[in-house]
């Protein structure tokens, strides 16, 4: 037997009859004609980038060596080095859940500005209590006050004050 078959056979790609399940290997070598796969069992030459992905597969090992101690097992599920495991459909969700979390820090930020906006607001409120309470103050004088105080003003002599006068 040649070195590809038992490489086929050991990542585990043999029927029930125990012959190698031809689809499957084609399946997940990403050989589209049968001839291609024929021929490399035949002359025990496939080309090198079936090798590894069978070394890898039969070992339950990623290919890339970014993915090193990660791992893909026969059921399915990926392997992390730290030992936990992923279902595919829950990989598929991370993209949907990255979103909602842009969302959710989106309206954080809003919020936030809100927030800040209503500090000003605050800081604006009491900027006019103090303007209104110095307006009451000045309407409090009496009309001679208030002449006294327009005098000081045209009074070449002296600078304008912008005290009233009492």
């Amino acid at each position: 037997m040649s070195d590809f078959k038992w490489a086929l056979r050991r990542a585990g790609f043999v029927n029930e009859r125990g012959l190698i399940d031809r689809k499957k290997a084609m399946k997940f070598l990403s050989i589209k004609s049968e001839r291609t796969l024929e021929r490399w069992m035949n002359e025990n030459n496939p080309c090198p980038r079936a090798l590894k992905l069978l070394e890898h597969y039969s070992k339950d090992t990623m290919v890339h060596e970014k993915w090193e101690g990660f791992f893909v097992c026969r059921e399915g599920l990926l392997w992390t080095p730290q030992g936990d495991r992923f279902e595919p459909e829950f990989i598929s969700k991370i993209r949907i859940m990255q979103r909602s979390a842009g969302y959710q820090q989106s309206q954080i930020m809003q919020q936030e500005s809100k927030l800040k906006n209503l500090a000003h607001v605050e800081k604006m409120k009491n900027e006019i209590a103090r303007l209104a309470s110095e307006i009451q103050n000045i309407t409090t004088h009496t009309e001679p006050e208030l002449h006294a105080f327009e005098l000081t003003l045209l009074d070449p002599q002296n600078p304008p004050k912008l005290a009233v006068i009492k």
